[in-house]
């Protein structure tokens, strides 16, 4: 059992038994992402437009934690191991409309 585990007062029930922690006593933050875009036309002549684009992908570059380790045995027990969302992206275009 991990010193982390233990400090918290957790321990490995026997094999056969389960543990007396109740069902979605951890549950994670909800799932915040923000996406935007922006575009501007440029009118070079009456049938021919210019558009320059700008998205950007999780703006406020928010990390979302997606699963915490819930191996007692293991050194990194209760700490987040992956993220579910990517850090932000930025894309930038030129689109001709003709």
């Amino acid at each position: 059992i991990s010193t982390y585990a233990a400090s918290l007062g957790l321990s490995q029930p026997l094999i056969g038994n389960v543990g007396n922690l109740g069902r979605n006593v951890h549950r994670l933050n909800g799932f915040v992402n923000f996406d935007w875009n922006v575009y501007k036309d440029f009118r070079i002549t009456e049938g021919l437009k210019l558009q320059f684009r700008s998205e950007f992908y999780n703006v406020f570059n928010n990390v979302n934690f997606q699963e915490v380790s819930r191996t007692i045995t293991s050194p990194s027990f209760g700490q987040y191991e992956t993220v579910a969302n990517d850090a932000r992206n930025i894309q930038l275009g030129l689109r001709l409309v003709w």
